[in-house]
């Protein structure tokens, strides 16, 4: 019942994450401004804390829909079998959420961070510099 309700509630999280991604793709095509002021966001301790649990969200969702699944197929009924099926999603998220985030470490996701800072400090020096701009009418035969 416990994990019915969680999986239910990284829905809800895997929503409100969503928004969080939407912002993001749209700074990037808005401009080095407003990537970096999301990136200044996201390097934050708790926007970093958002982006980890909107991970765990991700993985744990993915994990419990691997279950429920297995349970269409048929399989898995039996109290140990669900248990274990239970705690292996639980689990399994956690393993998951880490090594993702250890990967994005070792990968250099950090220094993202100073290279937006960077990108912002330039923006700062030169404020006559702005953006890749679309010229008006330039997608007008699309």
């Amino acid at each position: 019942m416990t994990m019915s309700i969680v999986h239910r509630a990284t829905g809800i999280a895997l929503y409100s994450g969503t928004l969080l991604l939407a912002w993001w793709l749209i700074a990037c095509a808005a401009g080095p401004t407003a990537y970096a002021n999301v990136q200044a966001f996201t390097g934050s301790w708790i926007g970093r804390l958002i982006v980890f649990g909107y991970t765990w969200s991700l993985m744990h969702h993915m994990l419990s829909g691997v279950r429920h699944f297995v349970w269409d197929l048929g399989y898995g009924f039996k109290t140990a079998d669900r248990e274990w099926l239970t705690w292996a999603a639980l689990i399994g998220g956690i393993v998951l959420t880490v090594l993702l985030w250890v990967i994005a470490y070792s990968m250099g996701w950090p220094d993202e961070r100073r290279r937006t800072r960077r990108a912002h400090a330039v923006l700062d020096a030169h404020p006559d510099r702005q953006g890749p701009q679309i010229r008006p009418g330039r997608f007008r035969n699309l």
